[in-house]
This record gives structure tokens, sequence and C-alpha cells, in this order.
């Protein structure tokens, strides 16, 4: 059998650029909640508390203000996107590649809007090792919640999610037969 071409994804610009325009304008409101007294936010009009919505502010300035800080981050990581050859998938949210052999089967998984592709692994522990102690902790939320550590979703490339688990699906189905052919030719 022919080894498939490899075949890269790259992230979208327009996706991560709305996240990034959104998260900016978000910061820039909380900041200037923040910088209004008491008595300007209660002659607003609002009967909700001027503290309470000083408070809400600070927390929208915390996290819009770090998925200002992310976003370009993200950019700058996933800037090849995602890339899937004859060794495997490789990915910045992993750590680098997963292997076809550390992969026992894949799933699709959807919560509301949300579709995921689960890579369900021989050994999970192998690839937390090779992480980050903050994607560890995420793949321990991921395992907790959807029953495998490594996840991959669509949302910051320039893919379909049908088209993606397709892609990834018909090259892990070609390692499984190119390994199980190998095994019957050795037997």
């Amino acid at each position: 059998m022919k080894p498939a071409l490899p075949l890269t994804i790259k992230p979208s610009l327009l996706k991560m650029g709305g996240l990034l325009l959104a998260s900016v304008t978000l910061t820039g409101l909380g900041l200037w909640i923040l910088t209004l007294d008491s008595q300007e936010i209660a002659n607003a009009g609002r009967s909700v508390d001027p503290q309470l919505i000083q408070v809400i502010a600070a927390f929208g300035v915390l996290i819009f203000g770090a998925t200002t800080l992310a976003v370009p981050v993200a950019l700058w990581q996933s800037r090849h996107g995602l890339r899937i050859d004859d060794q495997g998938i490789h990915s910045h949210t992993w750590g680098g590649l997963l292997a076809w052999h550390e992969i026992s089967r894949g799933s699709a998984w959807q919560n509301a809007r949300q579709q995921l592709l689960l890579f369900h692994l021989h050994q999970p522990e192998h690839l937390s090792a090779k992480v980050s102690r903050l994607r560890r902790h995420a793949m321990r939320m991921n395992l907790k919640n959807v029953g495998t550590p490594v996840v991959l979703g669509n949302a910051a490339l320039k893919i379909r999610f049908e088209e993606m688990h397709r892609l990834i699906a018909e090259r892990h189905a070609a390692y499984q037969k190119l390994t199980t052919d190998g095994l019957a030719e050795a037997g």
C-alpha cells in the first residue's frame, strides 16, 4: 500500500480574528465600567448594586483579557494547524505527535453545538508525560468529562467537522490495515 501524502489543516484566521476582536471589545468594556464610580453606575437607571456590576466587570476583564492574550499565542503555536501523516496526528494541543499505534479507537461526540473527536488511547499516561502541567490538567478534565484525555475540535481550523472526522478515520483505518497485513505476512 502506498503511503498517503501528509495533510495539513491550517488554522482559521477569520474565526480566531473574530474571537480576538470580541475579547478585546469585552475587555475594553469591562475596563470602562471599572473606571466609573458607584454613583455613575447607579445613575444609569439600573436597580442592581453598582458594586456587583463592578465585580462582574472585573471578572470580565480577567477572563476576556486572558483570552485577548491567549489568542495570538494560540495562533502562533498552531500556525501549522493540524498535520495528519503516516505517523499519526501532529498538534500542539497534546504536545506534538499522537501516533496511530497509540490510538485504540476514535469516536465523535457532540454536546449542543460543540463537536469533538475523541481519541481513546491504549496507554494515555504515556501522552500525559509529554505535556505541560496545564495541559495535563486539561487532559484529566477531558478524561473525567468525556472518557478520554485526548479530544480534537475544529473550532479554530479551516475544515468542517465531518470532513476532519472522515479524513482522520480513513488514515487510522489505513494504518490498521497496513499493520494487520504486515502481521499476517510475518505469520
